[in-house]
């Protein structure tokens, strides 16, 4: 690495997770600015040791924090006692999307990881139960995961009840399409920074289902563009999802209104400060 960097005479070094701390290892922050990035809630972003071995430089200015939303960085900052830049994360923005719902159906999905963190089996049994009382309504599964959490979450989906509500269409190579056939993004994670699914589901006109947790709430408002679901629990995802059923002549207004919302997450707008930290030191 230390080689690599040598050859290459960097001015400025953008890193993110562990490969701070072997930039730190290597001294290379007493000769070269590093930047940080944080994605993730900030004490869960690095373990404990690793922080620790960072905190210093990090405090003197020779590596500097930035967080992918206004709430990691509030959260980096409290937890280094350091300034911590705010750049929002930023996608491709859709541009001609054709708003529409099934008059039959909500059409609920889940795109990401299968892991316990994003709570997928409680969403799965929460959407199960649901079909016991109510039938207009379906749920998509998109995504992978690790072996094991994949096999525990396809376990928990071939023990439905109810499976012609609940289908797992698995990973995807168009996910613009999923999103597009569908309504509501679902997303009852324990932790999050800001998720990247959020900004992709507003883009393409869906409204959002979610836990208040990381930087959700720097997008979502209630009634407006999402709901937000109680806590993780089976029983607060199934009366989110049962309000949103009963509001369902709202959907063409809050899915408007989830178009709208994506116009502040532009990847464009998000090089653009970061050409403006790394480069123009502004």
């Amino acid at each position: 690495l230390k080689k690599c960097i040598i050859e290459i005479e960097p001015d400025v070094i953008s890193s993110h997770l562990t490969a701070t701390f072997y930039l730190k290892i290597l001294g290379i922050q007493n000769k070269i600015p590093i930047y940080h990035t944080i994605h993730a809630e900030p004490k869960f972003d690095l373990n404990f040791l690793y922080r620790f071995f960072l905190i210093n430089p990090i405090r003197k200015g020779k590596i500097h924090l930035i967080g992918c939303c206004n709430y990691i960085a509030q959260r980096a900052k409290t937890l280094y006692k350091a300034e911590c830049i705010c750049i929002n994360n930023g996608i491709s923005l859709e541009n001609n999307i054709q708003i529409s719902i099934d008059e039959e159906n909500i059409r609920f999905l889940f795109v990401g990881r299968f892991c316990k963190v994003k709570n997928v089996i409680n969403i799965i049994k929460a959407f199960d139960a649901l079909a016991d009382e109510i039938n207009n309504f379906s749920l998509i599964l998109c995504g992978d995961g690790k072996t094991n959490d994949l096999k525990e979450t396809l376990k928990v989906i071939k023990s439905v009840r109810n499976k012609t509500n609940i289908s797992f269409i698995g990973k995807s190579n168009d996910v613009k399409s999923v999103y597009k056939n569908n309504d509501v993004l679902v997303l009852a994670s324990q932790r999050e920074g800001l998720p990247i699914t959020i900004l992709e589901a507003l883009s393409n006109g869906l409204c959002c289902m979610v836990t208040n947790v990381g930087g959700v709430s720097d997008y979502i408002k209630e009634n407006y563009n999402g709901f937000y679901i109680k806590d993780c629990s089976k029983e607060s995802i199934l009366d989110c999802a049962k309000k949103i059923i009963n509001n369902k002549k709202f959907m063409i207004e809050y899915k408007n209104n989830a178009f709208k919302s994506s116009k502040n997450v532009s990847a464009k707008v998000m090089s653009k400060r970061y050409q403006e930290v790394l480069i123009d030191g502004k």
